[in-house]
């Protein structure tokens, strides 16, 4: 408790000093420097109390103040008197003393408290910000290796397609400049189930990118070629069931089928494309 005495606590500790002497026999003398310890002190002490609110203390120390007051001095004559009075007033400015010490006390813990919530709070969160940063790191981990994935999925697929191009050049006319009819149904059919088969293969869910390829690789020797209106043919003869684009859908995705499955990109692969394409347009 000592450890917390501020100089502010030499209003009330003064007092009790001075006083507790002055019940001994003492110098006229001491009892007047007596009288204007307690009168400032008892005053300062009343004024801390007005502004606290403070009405039955403030009269109190009020009335210490104009007791011990220097200026115009009461006696009591008794020295048995003053002692009593001497007494009470001791105990008034310790309980005043004892007060101000368990606010300080009190102030203090509570800005302690504070302060290591503060830090506690502080703690908590930079402790969930490095978590938030481990967290992200793994997401962003997680990400390039999805990233690189797909990214060597796709070549994949790419390198896929080229392969089946490079195969359905004898069969479409390729080296001898065959002009396929943007409308035949059964090569849209047998394109549209190479291009099933390779979504499948590699979970491409409606990926009219394959199919766009292919086709486009099919009828670019056809100035009629248009992508626009052949998805549209496409998609129309795929939803009518048309037993011809049917046939060759079928034909198509089963032909890659079996090549996958042989593990063999021959040209006899598609050889009923082939044969369809030479005898429809000799």
């Amino acid at each position: 408790m000592i450890n917390n005495l501020q100089q502010k606590d030499i209003f009330w500790i003064a007092p009790i000093i001075v006083l507790a002497i002055a019940i001994l026999p003492m110098p006229s003398g001491y009892y007047t420097l007596s009288r204007i310890i307690v009168c400032g002190c008892s005053a300062y002490a009343a004024y801390q109390f007005y502004n606290k609110n403070d009405v039955p203390k403030t009269w109190i120390f009020g009335f210490f103040a104009i007791l011990y007051n220097p200026f115009i001095p009461i006696y009591l004559y008794e020295k048995i008197i003053w002692t009593v009075i001497n007494i009470i007033t001791i105990v008034m400015f310790y309980l005043y003393g004892r007060t101000n010490w368990n606010v300080g006390e009190q102030e203090e813990e509570r800005k302690k408290s504070e302060e290591f919530s503060k830090q506690e709070e502080f703690s908590k969160q930079e402790e969930k910000l490095y978590k938030d940063l481990l967290e992200l790191e793994e997401d962003v981990k997680k990400v390039k290796e999805e990233a690189k994935e797909i990214t060597s999925g796709l070549k994949e697929v790419d390198n896929f397609i080229s392969a089946i191009e490079q195969l359905l050049m004898f069969p479409v006319g390729k080296m001898t400049g065959t002009k396929i009819d943007t409308n035949d149904k059964y090569v849209l059919g047998y394109i549209y189930g190479i291009s099933d088969y390779i979504d499948q293969k590699y979970g491409l869910e409606n990926n009219m990118e394959t199919f766009m390829k292919l086709n486009t690789f099919v009828f670019s020797n056809n100035e009629d070629f248009d992508t626009g209106k052949m998805i549209s043919a496409t998609l129309k003869l795929n939803m009518s069931k048309d037993p011809e684009f049917n046939a060759g859908m079928m034909d198509g995705s089963s032909a890659t089928a079996k090549m996958v499955s042989n593990k063999k990109f021959a040209p006899e692969t598609y050889l009923k494309l082939f044969n369809y394409i030479r005898e429809t347009y000799k």
